[in-house]
C-alpha cells in the first residue's frame, strides 16, 4: 500500500495546495503516525484489530476488495489535512463540510491515483445509491441540522453527513482553495462556501443570473430528495417534468407538513444524439414549481428521453433525484437495453436506471412488472457497475421472494441464474494473470451470487477449490505461525525471541510471517469468499473446523480474519452455527467485541435456513442462565440500561444506539417477515433484562417486519407470473428456500441488537 500514499499527497497538494504547518515536499517521514493516530481517534485503540483491517494490507492474502477499501481509508483521513484541519467547520451543524468534502476527495484523489480502477463510476453505486437509499425515510434530516449535545452531534455521523455531504461537494478544487485561502487556520461554515463558489463561478462563466445560495439551500436545509415524473407528449413533441419528494415508504398519518421543492438542474440525452459528455444544464426546475414543460426538444416519438448522471468528477446537484417516466418512455428503454446497442448508454447512467427502477417499484410509484421488462437485459450485461446497482436491487427482492411458495421461489432463483449467465459465462471461476482490479471484484460479486443460487457446476468448482486447499500441507493451520491467538490457546510452541521481533504483547512474531502467510494463503485471493462459503455451505464438521483454525492461526492479517468471520456462519448444519454464536459470546474464542456483528450477520445472512438458526439460538433455555453472574444481575432486576455494555456500545458501527439509530436514519435494511411472532415472544420473556428502551426499540423494528409481509403478498405471485409468462425455461419446485414463513429474510440489525444484547449479559465485555 506505501505506492499509493505518496502519490495521494501529491494527488491532494495539487489539487488543494499545501498545508500551513508540514509544506507537501516534507511529509513523508508523519505519514505512517499520522495515519495511526487517525484511525485510532476514530475510536479504535492501537490493541484493536479494528484499526488494522482498516490500513494494513498483505499482498495475496488480502482481497482486492480490502485493498481498495484501505486506501480509500487512508486518503480520506489524508482529506481531513485539509477539510477539518486547515479549515474546519464553524459547528457540528455543518459536519458535512468536513466529512462530505473528505469523503468526496477520497475518491477524487484516488481516481488519480488509480486510474483502472473506474472509482469514478464507482462513487455513483456507492455513494450516490447509498446516499439516496439513506435519504428516502421521513427519519433523514437535512445536511446542515441543527445539534446541541453529544449525542446529537454523534447521530449525525451518517450517510447523509458523509455520502450526501460528498454528492453536493464541488465540481472543482480550485473553487475551494478560495475558501481556504479566505480561511486557513480558522472556520467556515456553508454561506461561505457558497460564497466561494458563487465566485468561481463569475470568474469561471461570467455574471450568475442565479443566486448560488438560494439554490444550495433547498438541498441543505431539508431532508430529502425529488422524485422527478418525466411525462412526454409524443403528438407535440413536449415534455412535462414534475417534482415531488420521493419516499420508499409513503408517510401515513404523518406530521410533517413541509412542502419539499428543489431547485433542480436538468440534463438529459436521447437515443438520436447519445450525448453522454456534455454536462451543461439545458433547463431548470425551481422551487416555486411543482411542475415544468419542456418545449422545442425535437425528439423522435419513437426515441427513448434519459436523464444524466455524471461520474463524481462532474457531480454538483446534477443526479441526486431518482426519475420515473411515462410507460411508454421505459419500454422504449427496455427495447433499447434488450438489443446489442445497450453498451451505447454508459455503465453509470445504466447502474442508474437500474437502481432507480427497483427504488420506484419498492416505492410503490411503479408496478414490478415494468422493472421486470427492463432487468431482462442483464442476460447481457457483463459491466461490474451495472451489476453492482442490480444486484443490490435484486438482494431486496430475492429475500422476499423466499418467502413465497416453494414453485413461485424456485421460478424466481432459475430466472435470476439465467440473468446472471453471460456475466458467468464471460468471467469464469478462474483468476487470470491479466485480470484487472474491476474484474476481480466483478467475479467476486458474480460467482457469489451463482454459487449461492446452487448452479451446479459454481458449486462444484468451489468444492473442488477447497478440497485441494485443504489437502495442501503448506495450507494446514497447524503449520501456521504461532501467534497471538493459538499461544494462548497452547496450540503452537514458543520461537526464540532472536528468530523475530517482539510486539506490544510480549509475542514474538517471525520477520517472514507476512511473506510467508502470502505464500500458504491460496492464490484465489479474491475468490475465497466464494469458494470458503460454497464450501461450507455444501460441507460439514470438517470444513468448518478447517476455517475455524485459519481464523485462529491469522490473528496477524486481520482483513483475513474479519473475512473469514463473516462466512463461518454460512454452515448448513445447526450444531456448528450454534457452536459459532457461541463462541462468539466466549471471553477466550479469539473474537474481539467489534467483530460480533461479523459472527451474527454471517448466520442469518449467509442462506435462508440461518435465520431459523439464529432464532433457535435465542430461544435456548440456558442462553441467560449460563453464568451465575449474570444470572444474579437479572434476579436483581438489573436491565441493559444500568448494565456496563460499554465495550460494545463505544464500538464505531456497533453500539446498541448506533444499531437502532441507522435503522431509522439511513432507510430499513433487511427484515424478517413472517418470524415475528417468536420475536415478538422473546421481547416478551425478556423485558426486564432488556431494558424498556430496548423493547420500545425493538417492537418499532418488527413493525417493518409487517410491513415485508405485506410487500409479499401485493407482489410475489406478480413477480412469478411475469416470468412464467415471458420465460420458457422449465423449474423444477424445490431446492430450498419459500413455504416455511420462519426460512423468508432476516431481520438485521433487530438480531444483531438481540444477539449483542445476549453477549452483554452473559460476560461477553
Amino acid at each position: 500500500m506505501s505506492s499509493l500514499v505518496r502519490p495521494q499527497l501529491d494527488s491532494y497538494c495539487e489539487d488543494c495546495g499545501p498545508t500551513v504547518r508540514r509544506p507537501c515536499s516534507d511529509r513523508a517521514p508523519t505519514v505512517s503516525s499520522w495515519i495511526a493516530s487517525k484511525v485510532f481517534s476514530i475510536g479504535y485503540g492501537p490493541d484493536s484489530p479494528a484499526w488494522e483491517r482498516n490500513i494494513l494490507f498483505v499482498e495475496g492474502v488480502s482481497t482486492s476488495s480490502h485493498k481498495q477499501s484501505i486506501a480509500a481509508v487512508i486518503a480520506h483521513e489524508f482529506a481531513h489535512m485539509w477539510f477539518g484541519n486547515l479549515v474546519s467547520p464553524k459547528w457540528w451543524d455543518v459536519l458535512w463540510l468536513n466529512e462530505g468534502f473528505a469523503r468526496y476527495f477520497q475518491y477524487f484523489t484516488l481516481a488519480e491515483v488509480e486510474k483502472d480502477w473506474r472509482i469514478e463510476e464507482q462513487f455513483v453505486t456507492a455513494q450516490v445509491h447509498t446516499s439516496l437509499s439513506a435519504d428516502s425515510v421521513n427519519t433523514s434530516h437535512p445536511m446542515t441540522v441543527d445539534v446541541a449535545s453529544p449525542e446529537q452531534i454523534s447521530a449525525i455521523f451518517d450517510t447523509i453527513s458523509y455520502g450526501k455531504g460528498s454528492c453536493l461537494s464541488s465540481r472543482h478544487a480550485k473553487d475551494l482553495r478560495i475558501s481556504r485561502t479566505s480561511h486557513r487556520n480558522s472556520s467556515a461554515d456553508a454561506n461561505d462556501l457558497f460564497t466561494a463558489l458563487g465566485e468561481q463561478f463569475t470568474e469561471d462563466v461570467g455574471p450568475n443570473l442565479l443566486d448560488f445560495p438560494t439554490i444550495m439551500e433547498t438541498w441543505t436545509l431539508q431532508m430529502g430528495y425529488p422524485v422527478l415524473g418525466v411525462i412526454r407528449d409524443y403528438d407535440s413533441g413536449t415534455v412535462t417534468v414534475t417534482q415531488e419528494r420521493f419516499l420508499i415508504r409513503p408517510s401515513t398519518g404523518g406530521t410533517d407538513t413541509h412542502d419539499y421543492k428543489w431547485w433542480i438542474p436538468l440534463t438529459y440525452t436521447t437515443k438520436s444524439e447519445m450525448d453522454f459528455v456534455s454536462t451543461e444544464t439545458r433547463a431548470w426546475l425551481n422551487a416555486t414549481d411543482t411542475r415544468a414543460t419542456l418545449t422545442g426538444l425535437n425528439v423522435d416519438p419513437a426515441d427513448w428521453v434519459l436523464n444524466l448522471v455524471y461520474i463524481f468528477m462532474f457531480i454538483m446537484i446534477q443526479g441526486f433525484y431518482r426519475v420515473n417516466y411515462d410507460l411508454t418512455n421505459w419500454g422504449l428503454l427496455a427495447e433499447y437495453l434488450n438489443s446489442g446497442d445497450y453498451s451505447k448508454i454508459i455503465p453509470v447512467n445504466r447502474a442508474q436506471i437500474v437502481d432507480d427502477l427497483f427504488n420506484l417499484a419498492r416505492g410503490g410509484y411503479l408496478n414490478y412488472t415494468v422493472v421486470l421488462d427492463l432487468v431482462k437485459y442483464l442476460q447481457r450485461e457483463v459491466d461490474y457497475i451495472p451489476w453492482n446497482a442490480a444486484l443490490t436491487g435484486l438482494n431486496y427482492v430475492e429475500k422476499r421472494m423466499r418467502g413465497a411458495d416453494d414453485y413461485d421461489y424456485a421460478v424466481f432463483k432459475s430466472f435470476l441464474l439465467k440473468l446472471l449467465s453471460t456475466a458467468y459465462s464471460v468471467l469464469g471461476l478462474e483468476e487470470a494473470p491479466s485480470d484487472d482490479h474491476v474484474t476481480k471484484l466483478n467475479r467476486n460479486q458474480i460467482l457469489t451470487w451463482v454459487c449461492k443460487l446452487e448452479e451446479p457446476n459454481c458449486v462444484q468448482k468451489a468444492q473442488e477449490i477447497f478440497a485441494l486447499h485443504m489437502t495442501d500441507s503448506q495450507n494446514n493451520p497447524d503449520k501456521l505461525l504461532p501467534i497471538r491467538a493459538n499461544k494462548r490457546l497452547g496450540k503452537f510452541t514458543e520461537l526464540p525471541s532472536d528468530d523475530g521481533i517482539t510486539d506490544n504483547q510480549g509475542l514474538v512474531v517471525p520477520k517472514c510471517s507476512l511473506h510467508l502467510l502470502a505464500h500458504v494463503a491460496p492464490h484465489r485471493a479474491d475468490l475465497k469468499s466464494v469458494v470458503y462459503c460454497t464450501a461450507l455451505r455444501h460441507g460439514g464438521e470438517q470444513e468448518w473446523n478447517f476455517l475455524w483454525d485459519r481464523f485462529l492461526a491469522y490473528s496477524n492479517v486481520s482483513t483475513e480474519q474479519t473475512l473469514i468471520l463473516g462466512i463461518l456462519g454460512c454452515t448448513s448444519d445447526e450444531t456448528l452455527a450454534h457452536r459459532y454464536m457461541n463462541l462468539s459470546l466466549s471471553k477466550t474464542s479469539g473474537i474481539r467485541t467489534q467483530d460480533l456483528s461479523l459472527v451474527f450477520s454471517s448466520v442469518y445472512n449467509s442462506h435462508e435456513i440461518g435465520v431459523d438458526f439464529a432464532i433457535n439460538f435465542l430461544t435456548i433455555p440456558s442462553i441467560f442462565e449460563t453464568h451465575g453472574e449474570n444470572k444474579q444481575r437479572i434476579e436483581r432486576g438489573e436491565t441493559l440500561e444500568s448494565s456496563r455494555c460499554d465495550g460494545f456500545a463505544e464500538q464505531p458501527g456497533n453500539g446498541l444506539s448506533k444499531s437502532f439509530g441507522d435503522l431509522h436514519r439511513e432507510q430499513e435494511t433487511d427484515f424478517a417477515t413472517a418470524f415475528g411472532s417468536p420475536l415478538k415472544q422473546f421481547i416478551e420473556d425478556n423485558q426486564d433484562a432488556l431494558g424498556s428502551s430496548a423493547v420500545t426499540s425493538a417492537t418499532n423494528t418488527l413493525v417493518s417486519a409487517e410491513r415485508n409481509l405485506a410487500w409479499l403478498d401485493a407482489h410475489a405471485q406478480t413477480i412469478a407470473a411475469w416470468i412464467n409468462a415471458t420465460d420458457t425455461t422449465t423449474v423444477a419446485p424445490g431446492g430450498g428456500g419459500g413455504g416455511a414463513p420462519s426460512s423468508y429474510s432476516s431481520t438485521t440489525v433487530l438480531l444483531m441488537f438481540l444477539l449483542s444484547t445476549v453477549s452483554c449479559w452473559i460476560g461477553r465485555f
